[in-house]
């Protein structure tokens, strides 16, 4: 038997390896495979790094364009204003912008309508961007133009122009009164005209109008009154005697309103009774002052009048009609109109206050249950006091054309002579029933002027015929065609 030496060494690696001769080999070519792969990766990493470099030169580069480019144009344009906005008023606008103005100053140029724009202000380096335009046209359209500026003499440049527009406000509406001028209506009227694109009316029969919706009309539904200029819009089928409450306000553009005016009123007075009266047929007025009288010569009167089927007017006295209630109510019986000439008749002119008026109509009232729509003045003497009264108490002013003095003569032939050589179609003329020689007069008068194919008519009726609408209150007639404001 074969026996291993006692001190020999196997070597199990040197076995192993013999064993399988191939192992060098592939040991050989991991190692060679690792070796590609890292020189793979550098050549990678390399390549990265010389993209990034490449990048961040074009950005570099870029980033300097920029730059020149920024110092080049900001060297060469001017920034122009931004947020350009317009605040207005009626006759005044802010326009304020935002820019740079301690560096840039500013033209501000301004047109309306066709115009070509006009330089109307400057802010100079360091002034506030910000420019009040003043006394404007109200209601109007106004374009503004501004271009900021930078350097001086001849290296002056300049932004773009920037443009803004905007209306100024409709002036607020004032000294707006509504009076009866048709029937059954009350028109509107106010003095104050602007070229707007409509108007919005409140009405309503309390004066808190806050909640009240407004009724819209055009320019074309106002008319103008060719006396005085004033503009007038009628509001149909009111109630007769009914107080309304009125606020109005205007508009331009589509939006651009006024304030609303103050409230103001007016109340719808009796239409005229035109019954039994050719308009185109003469008339005259008979007018008789300072009554009324116990009721003898008031009598003989109404009953010379009521023998033809005329009517007269009696401008009376508060006092005397509450002395003698009676004879004032057989004025209206007769269908006569009475007709106010103060309380008492002790004050003329400046003298006359709103009371010797109200309290007159008041008496009048009270005695026959009709308050006057009609006013003679003491001595024929006016104020503006006097007419703002008799406008707000819906009271016509009338005068005459045809004075008989029969105060002075106290003489029937004279008075009957004057009316006689005197009177022509659409006169009004004046007597007092307070005198005997007067009744007498009138029982020859009335007979005459019927044969002469006059109709005897009330004041109110004579106007209504000649004009073709009512009295209007707070408005002067002499004749029926002789009036003035």
């Amino acid at each position: 038997m074969n026996r291993r030496p006692r001190n020999a060494t196997v070597n199990h690696n040197d076995s192993r390896r013999k064993a399988t001769p191939s192992n060098k080999g592939r040991s050989s070519q991991s190692h060679e495979a690792r070796m590609r792969a890292m020189r793979k990766r550098r050549r990678e990493a390399e390549l990265r790094r010389k993209r990034r470099m490449f990048f961040g030169a074009i950005a570099a580069l870029v980033v300097i364009i920029a730059v020149v480019l920024i110092i080049v144009i900001s060297s060469v344009t001017v920034p122009a204003p931004k947020q350009l906005a317009l605040e207005s008023s009626a006759n005044t606008q802010i326009l304020t912008w935002k820019g740079k103005p301690k560096k840039i100053s500013y033209q501000i140029f301004r047109k309306s309508g066709d115009a070509e724009f006009e330089l109307v202000g400057q802010v100079a380096e360091g002034g506030d961007c910000s420019f009040v335009s003043s006394d404007l046209s109200s209601a109007t359209l106004y374009e503004y133009q501004i271009i900021a500026q930078k350097g001086n003499g001849e290296k002056i440049r300049e932004s773009k122009p920037k443009t803004v527009s905007a209306y100024t406000l409709p002036e607020t509406i004032s000294g707006a009164t509504a009076i009866t001028m048709s029937k059954d209506s009350l028109t509107v009227s106010w003095p104050n005209a602007q070229a707007v694109n409509g108007y919005e009316l409140k009405i309503g029969t309390e004066s808190d109008l806050s909640n009240i919706e407004p009724i819209l009309f055009a320019p074309s539904d106002v008319e103008t009154n060719s006396n005085t200029g004033a503009q007038t819009y009628t509001v149909p089928n009111l109630t007769v005697g009914t107080t309304y409450y009125f606020s109005m306000r205007s508009f331009c553009g589509e939006d651009v309103y006024s304030e609303w005016s103050e409230v103001f009123s007016g109340t719808v007075t009796q239409a005229v009774d035109m019954t039994g009266i050719d308009i185109n047929k003469p008339m005259v007025a008979l007018t008789f002052d300072d009554g009324p009288d116990s009721g003898a010569i008031t009598d003989r009167i109404l009953a010379a009048l009521t023998s033809v089927g005329g009517h007269a007017t009696f401008f009376q006295l508060g006092q005397l009609c509450e002395r003698y209630p009676d004879v004032t109510k057989k004025i209206v019986d007769q269908g006569s109109q009475i007709a106010c000439h103060t309380y008492d008749h002790t004050h003329m002119g400046d003298a006359v206050t709103s009371d010797d008026i109200t309290r007159a109509n008041d008496a009048i009232e009270s005695a026959c249950g009709v308050r006057p729509s009609a006013f003679r003045a003491p001595g024929g003497s006016l104020t503006d006091s006097i007419k703002s009264v008799c406008t707000s108490q819906g009271q016509a002013i009338y005068h005459w054309s045809v004075d008989t003095r029969d105060w002075s003569s106290r003489d029937a032939d004279s008075v009957v002579t004057e009316v006689q050589n005197n009177t022509a179609d659409g006169d009004i003329i004046l007597m007092h029933n307070i005198y005997d020689s007067t009744a007498d007069a009138v029982e020859r008068i009335v007979p005459w002027l019927t044969e002469q194919g006059y109709q005897l008519v009330t004041v109110d009726q004579l106007i209504q015929a000649k004009t073709g609408q009512p009295p209007v209150p707070g408005r002067e007639y002499h004749t029926a065609t002789n009036t003035s404001d």
